[in-house]
């Protein structure tokens, strides 16, 4: 009898059927689990687009021999995609308790700002704000020194006003 250490997954592996009535029917094979190499979503996506007629996606776990939050990401991928593309995804296929877990994920929407984007500035919108930048910098620059140097002046003509300690402290 082999430990759980030495028990061997299936690989997991995926299928397609095009039905009638437009249907994709996506065969998930054996073990979907994060450890494995898990297939991408892309490959169901290019296999409902090569059928312009395909206007749902099913899916068949017949063959399912395990999986865990693995399948699950799978799965809510190929559904945000889907929708995107106004092509209904049927979890009729699906355990129950797959298809708990994903109403569960879309049961929530996503707060707006939630995800952060990246956004590209314009080449010369980048280089005016480093510009002003800059120039703000070198007047705060030429501002500090021309201060310190007059209190340099009044500390030298000994009309600058000050405590020894602090001096000292200053100093150290």
């Amino acid at each position: 009898m082999q430990s759980v250490a030495e028990k061997t997954s299936d690989p997991c592996e995926l299928g397609f059927e095009k039905t009638a009535g437009g249907t994709l029917l996506v065969r998930l094979m054996g073990s979907w689990t994060i450890d494995q190499q898990l297939p991408s979503v892309k490959e169901v996506g290019r296999q409902a687009e090569s059928d312009p007629t395909i206007k749902q996606i099913a899916f068949d776990t017949r063959q399912l021999s395990d999986w865990d939050s693995g399948l699950l990401s799978f799965l809510t991928k190929i559904i945000t995609e889907s929708s995107a593309k106004n092509i209904t995804v049927k979890p009729d296929g699906l355990s129950e308790g797959i298809q708990k877990l994903l109403q569960l994920a879309f049961a929530v929407p996503e707060r707006k700002g939630a995800r952060k984007e990246t956004v590209h500035e314009p080449v010369l919108q980048r280089i005016g704000e480093s510009t002003v930048a800059v120039a703000q910098t070198s007047v705060d620059m030429l501002s500090f020194i021309g201060e310190a140097f007059l209190a340099f002046l009044k500390f030298f003509v000994g009309k600058s006003r000050f405590q020894r300690s602090e001096l000292m402290l200053t100093i150290q």
